[in-house]
């Protein structure tokens, strides 16, 4: 399966969090910011940028996101789009609440769960 990541940090920033949470090996040279697209999120730029580079059509990707603007980003992309809010912020800025009213097609609070959401989100669509 054919991964990248869409980010609306900088090319630097990317791959610095890459390093240092140790996922720099599973992405190579598949990284794309914002840096290559004209506007951020919430437009759907960055993702049908990534998309056109991986040769993917906008339905056979999947998003994944932490934030509102990703999610309308991934949404107006034309991609299903898996809402995470797991990470340590999450609580406090009351994340699930803020992704739920979005409607992700899932909305998961554990990385654990994400290759059997992935799979169900294909799954569901075929």
């Amino acid at each position: 399966m054919a991964k990248c990541v869409a980010s609306s940090s900088n090319l630097a920033r990317i791959r610095m969090s890459l390093t240092l949470t140790g996922l720099d090996d599973h992405f190579g040279e598949q990284l794309f910011s914002t840096d290559f697209v004209q506007r951020g999120k919430p437009h759907p730029d960055v993702f049908l940028y990534a998309a056109k580079r991986m040769n993917a059509t906008p339905n056979t990707c999947v998003v994944v996101e932490d934030s509102p603007a990703g999610i309308r980003a991934a949404k107006a992309a034309g991609m299903p789009v898996i809402g995470f809010c797991g990470a340590s912020h999450s609580k406090p800025a009351k994340l699930k609440d803020r992704l739920s009213i979005l409607q992700p097609d899932l909305l998961i609070d554990d990385m654990s769960n994400l290759k059997s959401s992935i799979e169900e989100i294909f799954t569901s669509s075929s």
